[in-house]
């Protein structure tokens, strides 16, 4: 019975933790100037899951403040009819 228990607690933990505040950071490719900063902060501003972009530079690094953890297919949806790709999540 306790071992049932924990691994409940684990799984409402991990559950937790997936929904809390958090910064994700994603490594997004084509990023060039301005222009690319404010069209990937506006696509990833209208997820859902995110609560604001943090800060996009042209090396390619974008620190996003999610309510929820987002996967990689989470970002590149986002980014649908651009020609940005995510490479990966950090």
């Amino acid at each position: 019975m306790k071992a049932g228990r924990a691994e409940a607690e684990g799984a409402d933990a991990e559950a937790n933790s997936m929904s809390e505040p958090h910064i994700q950071t994603v490594r997004i490719s084509g990023i060039t100037c301005g222009a690319c900063v404010r069209l990937i902060t506006r696509k990833l501003s209208q997820m859902e899951e995110v609560d604001a972009v943090v800060s996009v530079d042209l090396n390619g690094l974008v620190h996003v403040a999610v309510n929820k953890t987002c996967t990689e297919e989470d970002f590149e949806q986002a980014l649908t009819g651009t020609l940005y790709t995510v490479e990966s999540i950090q």
